[in-house]
């Protein structure tokens, strides 16, 4: 998770290009959706329209227990939300 805090330190600077060097799966159908698996408790959702201009979204999701992907979860955005401080509240 440390990787994240360096990510929210660019805060709206963030772009596609920073995840590039990741692996993900395109989980959109009509816009970029890239799913970025983080370990069994976390994942990264990446959203937007273009490629070309900033992401509209940038999530770090608590997955459910099952362990898979569900977008009604909670979530916090990276670049302007803690990343520290919503994981402190996932384990109380």
């Amino acid at each position: 998770m440390k990787r994240l805090n360096g990510w929210q330190k660019k805060g709206d600077a963030l772009s596609w290009s920073d995840f590039e060097p990741y692996r993900h799966t395109d989980i959109g159908s009509g816009l970029y959706i890239y799913f970025y698996e983080i370990d069994e408790k976390y994942c990264l959702v990446i959203g937007g329209g273009d490629l070309q201009a900033a992401p509209l979204y940038i999530r770090l999701v608590l997955k459910p227990y099952d362990h898979e992907f569900l977008d009604d979860k909670a979530y916090i955005e990276i670049r302007t939300e803690n990343v520290d401080d919503f994981i402190n509240r996932q384990n109380n």
